[in-house]
């Protein structure tokens, strides 16, 4: 039993080696990226004022009448200018298109379109709007839920000067909700969003999370728009771009300086229920673009092709034995009195909150309460490895529809928010 405990022991601990080297190297790499930003806004600084794109903000919607009022409000006082708006209702069941259309007549000096179609899914309702109502430069595609900052389409589309960028994600930062599931989305947020500073230096970056997405036009209508055959229309298509682009001398980047903000998902089951929808979907795309894994075409970066798609798998079968783990952790600690080991971990989470928060575009005010937080996100961040073990078990159950996945479709799946 001895000997068993000790592999036990060792295997911890080497995982938590190599999980602690990798968080210092993202961390160095999310310098990189602030450093890089701070050089191009100064050497480019006259040209991006200069540099001024026309952009569509396409917000498909599904019974959305409890915030597509506010998220339009969001951005049409947004301080670019060059700017339309197209609402798609995917036929909804509610006020949505009644209420859009009620904003249009209230504001007629926003250029906002708004188009009812019959209900196909939120792919179907992006792709109407990109073939058939979007004839500018850039395209950006918004939830019907969330909000933008001010100056959000702005610095997005200054991104945009670069002539190799095909897509870029934008910063996507959760609303305040005042309960434990609420603080660990915030957590796991800021978390995910600074580690895509290191992914866009190394060029590994496969997602551009679908709120406020960004494409040029013309890239996006010559791969046929988004594919409707997927749960996670935002994976799927970056893998799409790539796969025709390239990532070796193409971008696909992250806007830290383009700020929006989501509703963080407010129950249990509502959690379990959107992350499966995340997993489920992105094992469907790794399984369409197979392909990508170990490619060693010149237009493809080794680090994405090799290390960063082969990893985001291997993660998935640690995350069978994660939450296995933390409860082993805290059994021998309480078994042991070995309280000093609890101090460890959560000193450990702390840091890496810390880090996290780091130039992580809160304001002063939620660093301070989320750096009080941080000793409390080792417990908080396990409601989260619960949630994302039970989305993978799930996953499993659905094998043969992620590899037989061309009968499937991207319906809508609302969750419940604040």
């Amino acid at each position: 039993m001895g000997d068993i405990l000790e592999k036990v022991n060792i295997f911890i601990l080497v995982l938590s080696l190599i999980g602690l080297c990798r968080i210092f190297f993202v961390y160095f790499f999310t310098l990189v990226y602030d450093n890089k930003l701070i050089k191009l806004e100064y050497k480019y600084e006259k040209e991006h004022v200069q540099f001024k794109p026309t952009i569509t903000i396409v917000i498909p919607a599904f019974n959305e009448e409890k915030s597509i009022v506010r998220t339009l409000e969001s951005v049409c006082s947004n301080t670019y200018e060059n700017k339309n708006v197209v609402v798609v209702d995917d036929g909804s069941l509610d006020n949505t298109f009644i209420l859009t259309r009620k904003f249009i007549h209230d504001n007629p000096d926003a250029r906002v379109k708004v188009v009812r179609q019959k209900n196909g899914g939120k792919s179907v309702a992006i792709n109407n709007a990109l073939f058939n109502y979007v004839d500018t430069d850039l395209v950006m595609v918004l939830d019907a839920d969330s909000i933008l900052k001010k100056d959000a389409i702005e610095n997005m589309c200054k991104w945009f000067f670069n002539d190799n960028i095909i897509a870029m994600a934008m910063n996507v930062k959760m609303l305040n909700l005042p309960s434990f599931l609420g603080v660990a989305q915030r957590f796991e947020f800021i978390n995910a969003y600074r580690g895509k500073c290191a992914e866009h230096v190394l060029k590994t970056l496969y997602i551009i999370g679908g709120i406020g997405s960004t494409f040029r036009v013309s890239d996006l209508q010559s791969v046929g728009g988004y594919d409707i055959n997927t749960q996670t229309e935002d994976i799927d298509l970056t893998l799409k771009l790539i796969s025709k682009f390239g990532n070796a001398q193409k971008i696909f980047g992250y806007a830290n300086d383009a700020i929006a903000y989501t509703e963080p998902v407010s129950s249990f089951k509502s959690l379990i229920k959107q992350r499966y929808r995340w997993k489920y979907g992105r094992f469907v795309a790794f399984s369409k673009y197979k392909s990508l894994f170990f490619n060693t075409d010149k237009k493809y970066s080794k680090l994405l092709t090799f290390l960063q798609l082969p990893f985001s798998l291997i993660q998935e079968v640690l995350m069978l034995v994660e939450p296995y783990v933390f409860v082993y952790l805290i059994f021998i600690a309480v078994y042991f009195k070995d309280w000093y080991m609890l101090w460890i971990m959560a000193t450990f989470v702390t840091v890496i909150v810390l880090l996290s928060l780091t130039n992580s575009k809160e304001n002063l005010k939620s660093r301070l309460y989320l750096a009080l937080s941080a000793p409390f996100n080792m417990f908080l961040s396990y409601i989260l490895t619960v949630v994302e073990y039970s989305s993978l078990l799930k996953s499993f159950f659905h094998l043969k529809t992620i590899f037989n996945y061309k009968k499937n479709n991207a319906n809508w799946e609302h969750v419940e928010r604040l």
